[in-house]
Order: C-alpha cells, then sequence, then structure tokens
C-alpha cells in the first residue's frame, strides 16, 4: 500500500527533460560555484581525466590508408603529426580559442567541467583570418543555455530546445542564441537567434554538441549531479546552521549568576526605566562593580584569586557541544553526493582516517572505469573534434608530408576516420603503493597482457618520449663517463620490482 500512490507520468524523454532542463542546469551550476565539495568534484573530474596536459597519441589506421602494415609510414606519420599539432595545440598564444585565452588542455578542461556541471558540452568551429595565425581553425566553446528554439517555431515537432533533427532524430542544425538568456551586458534587447547547420556542404563539423543519451529519443543532456541536488543543497544548508550555532555557543564563554529576584532581571532587560527595582539593581551592580575593582591585586602565590561580590557566582559555559557535523550522518550525505559523481566518499571527501590500502585501491578501481568512460564521451571526444578541423586544414594547406591524399579524396569511404584515429594521454593514475604497482606493471608487459605504451599512459607519459630521452641520457652519460642506473646491475628491490631474480655469478 505504500506505493499506491506512486503513479509516474509516462512521457518520452524529452517530454521528462526538456521543461525542467534550465532550472536543473541554473541549480547544478549554482552548486559548483558556491558550494566547495560540489567544486571539487567538479575539478576532480578535470584533474582524472585531462590533468595538467592533454596530449595527442596518433594512432592511424595504416591497413586501410596504405593498404597492409607499413611501419615506417606510421611511425613517420605519428612523429610528424604529433610534434605540429603539439606546437598548435599547446602554443603560447593559444591558438585553438577562437577568443585566445586557452591551449587544447584548457579548452578540454572547459569542455569537463561543462559536462560535470550541465551534461552537455557545445562548441562551434571558427575560421579565422587575423594576422599572424600560422591556421585558420579555432573552437569556441558556448554555454549550452544558449540553445534555444525561435519562439515562432516552437510548434515544430522536430525542433527541440535549439536541435533541428530529422525524421530518424539526427541533429542537422542548432538554433543557437546571441548570449546567454539574462546576460544584459550586450544591451537590454532580446537575445537573437541564429541558425547554424551542423555541418558545412563540405562534410566540415560547425557545431559539436556531446551528451550522454540516457534514453532513446533525447535531444538534450543532463548533468549527473542533479540526482543528488536536493541532499547538496540541504547539507549546505545544514552545515550553515550547524557553524551559526557553534558561533553563538562560543560568544558566552561565562556568566555571572546571581540571587536577584527573577522580576528584576526581567526588568532589566526590558522594564520601563523609572521602576525603583531597576534603580536598586543598578546599585547593587555598582557595588558589585566597586567591589571587584577593589579587589584585582588579591593574589596567593603569585596566583590572581578572583573576589565576588556574595550572592553572585561565575559559571564556565562548555563550548563544545554535539554536532552531527564530522558523524556518520555527514559521512552518509557525502557518499550520495559523491556517488552521483562516480567518485569513492574518499575521492570526494577527502577523508583517508577510516580506509586502508585495499579499500582505496578498490576505489580507485571502481572510478577509474567511471572516468574512463566519461574520458571518452567527454575530453577524448572533444580533442578529436579539434584535432579533426586542424588535421583538415593541415592537409589542405599540405603542411603534411606523409599525407599525399587531397582534402577531397579524404572524404571518401573512411580514409578520414582512418588518418584521425587516436588516443589522448590525459592524467596520471594516483598510485597508492609505487612499488608494488610497478612490479604490477612489469609483470603484465613480461607477461603479455601489457606494453610499455599502454602503461606509461597510465602514468601520463608518452612511452615513445621516454624512449627516445633514455637513449639521450644514457649516450650523454658514456660521453661525460658518469656511470648512471643505465649501466649499473639492479639492485635486489628493482628485481623485486619488475618480478624477476637477481641472476647470480657461479663462478
Amino acid at each position: 500500500q505504500k506505493f499506491v500512490n506512486w503513479a509516474p507520468a509516462v512521457r518520452h524523454a524529452d517530454g521528462d527533460l526538456l521543461p525542467v532542463k534550465k532550472i536543473l542546469d541554473d541549480r547544478s551550476i549554482d552548486m559548483a560555484r558556491n558550494d566547495g565539495l560540489v567544486a571539487g568534484g567538479v575539478t576532480l573530474h578535470k584533474d582524472h581525466i585531462v590533468g595538467a596536459r592533454f596530449m595527442l597519441a596518433a594512432k592511424p589506421a595504416t591497413r586501410l590508408v596504405r593498404g597492409g602494415d607499413d611501419e615506417v609510414w606510421e611511425r613517420e606519420f605519428q612523429e610528424e603529426v604529433e610534434t605540429l599539432f603539439s606546437l598548435w595545440a599547446d602554443s603560447p598564444p593559444c591558438w585553438p580559442d577562437a577568443g585566445g585565452r586557452n591551449t587544447l588542455t584548457d579548452l578540454t578542461r572547459l569542455a569537463v567541467g561543462s559536462m560535470s556541471s550541465t551534461g552537455e558540452i557545445l562548441a562551434v568551429s571558427e575560421w579565422l583570418s587575423d594576422y599572424g595565425r600560422p591556421m585558420q581553425t579555432a573552437t569556441m566553446i558556448l554555454d549550452p543555455a544558449r540553445l534555444k528554439s525561435p519562439a515562432d517555431k516552437l510548434g515544430n515537432s522536430e525542433l527541440r530546445a535549439g536541435v533541428e533533427r530529422d525524421r530518424r532524430g539526427a541533429p542537422i542544425a542548432y538554433h543557437i542564441l546571441d548570449r546567454r538568456p539574462g546576460d544584459f551586458s550586450s544591451g537590454y534587447g532580446f537575445a537573437e537567434s541564429r541558425r547554424v547547420m551542423a555541418r558545412k556542404p563540405s562534410g566540415r563539423i560547425q557545431v559539436f554538441h556531446a551528451f550522454e543519451q540516457l534514453r532513446p529519443d533525447q535531444s538534450r543532456g543532463v548533468a549527473a549531479m542533479v540526482t543528488a541536488l536536493s541532499e547538496m543543497r540541504m547539507w549546505k544548508q545544514f552545515s550553515h546552521i550547524e557553524l551559526e550555532r557553534a558561533a553563538m555557543a562560543a560568544m558566552y564563554a561565562t556568566t555571572l549568576e546571581t540571587d536577584a529576584p527573577p522580576d528584576v532581571v526581567y526588568q532589566l532587560l526590558g522594564a520601563e526605566a523609572k521602576n525603583p527595582l531597576i534603580t536598586a539593581t543598578a546599585d547593587h551592580l555598582d557595588i558589585m562593580t566597586n567591589y571587584m575593582d577593589g579587589s584585582k591585586n588579591l593574589h596567593v602565590n603569585g596566583v590572581k584569586v578572583p573576589a565576588l561580590p556574595l550572592g553572585t557566582s561565575l559559571k564556565i559555559q562548555g563550548t563544545q557541544t554535539e554536532s552531527p557535523v564530522g558523524s556518520e550522518l555527514e559521512a552518509s550525505f557525502l557518499r550520495r553526493i559523491a556517488a552521483s559523481f562516480g567518485l569513492t566518499y574518499e575521492q570526494f571527501s577527502r577523508d583517508l582516517s577510516r580506509t586502508n590500502y585495499s579499500s582505496i585501491r578498490a576505489g580507485l578501481g571502481e572510478s577509474l572505469l567511471h572516468m574512463q568512460a566519461l574520458k571518452r564521451r567527454s575530453g577524448a571526444r572533444f580533442a578529436t573534434y579539434v584535432y579533426q578541423l586542424w588535421f583538415e586544414e593541415a592537409v589542405a594547406r599540405g603542411l603534411l608530408t606523409t599525407v599525399t591524399q587531397s582534402v577531397d579524396e579524404l572524404r571518401h569511404g573512411m580514409l578520414f576516420e582512418a588518418l584521425t584515429a587516436c588516443d589522448w594521454i590525459g592524467s596520471a593514475l594516483a598510485q597508492v603503493d609505487p612499488l608494488k604497482e610497478t612490479q604490477a606493471a612489469m609483470l603484465r608487459i613480461r607477461g603479455g597482457l601489457s606494453s610499455y605504451e599502454i602503461e606509461s599512459r597510465v602514468l601520463g607519459t608518452d612511452w615513445a618520449s621516454n624512449a627516445k630521452q633514455r637513449a639521450r641520457e644514457h649516450e650523454t652519460f658514456k660521453k661525460l663517463g658518469i656511470v648512471s642506473a643505465y649501466d649499473t646491475e639492479p639492485t635486489d628491490a628493482e628485481n623485486a620490482a619488475t618480478g624477476e631474480p637477481r641472476e647470480e655469478t657461479v663462478e
């Protein structure tokens, strides 16, 4: 019988989401802006997915491009493309950003933050001809709130919250406002909408719109954190009340208790000024003050002795009172909020006081699965979109010697996708016990279950760059006559880390 009145309305995905999309986004953004824990959760997404630098790892489908294996071409292509793209993506003038403020890493962190707060990433490609730009390609990330259907087209069933679709549900155009609703910095007129095609006639992407589709026929996204918005709001208000209560308790550390009748005390707090009782009490307080001033120099063995009038006592008020802050109630709230971010309680709260190595490793493994999936559909997908725009212009300009096809030829079949296939190296996986985890990595490599490239990516580095740097260092040490770790036998601890016993020399 408890569920008799539980009869949710059955609507399609957009019917459930779009009417409340704006208020959900506004609440999520407000929490991410004004609540330290929620802001930390969004930052953790950025740190775990993107990290300090987001690096391209080109992975061309050589068999499709060259008709078979060609390791020489593949290596040359990777070195050329990765070098040129990294110079452009990480340039101090911030060439990838149409606004000239963010590198590719910064743009990707911004995109991941937008996905965490609104459930969507919205960006448009720009073609800028400013003097001195090495490439005309640029990208501008927009607030998803600027996606809105024009008022005169609200009856169009294929236009939903600014996304214009064909009969199969594929987006063909986007209606984008010239500024965010409520932004009057550009004037007090109404924001105007502009229809932008999803792709140009040539096939070049103009609008990038990414979100996780939770139900069929869904046109817009929603942040995962909305499932815990009520807990976030209640806990924030509750924390403020607890802080105010503690502050009030700390304001009165001591009180003076007197034998004066209650009516005298009440009159002191609000009775008439001419009341004779008030006058008598005031005289009594004057006598107390004079008496206490006269006893300030009373000491016994250097210790001051307070002398109070007869009938008056000094009571110390306890400022430490029980509070649910820091208790299981707080942990319960934070676990719910952490789950909405795909994080463990320890990661979200930064509280490691009640955990051990095994539980930390298990928790990191669970959150890693979530971060990998989120990276694929947000950070890596957005960065690939920027990379493909850059690659198309680089081919058109003839900057890549390893690519002989023209831009028109790239559009045939899957050639463009084969050439721009890639992975992205982001943040390093946190290591709880570096020795154990290094040993496990080496065992995976020697057992054929992994590779130096995969394990280097876990540490947020590029294996090819590592190998080149190691070779340069080894050669430099040899020239200078310096004995380095490259020339010495590994210690027992290092052999233990690699999973191999130390070889003994038998004479």
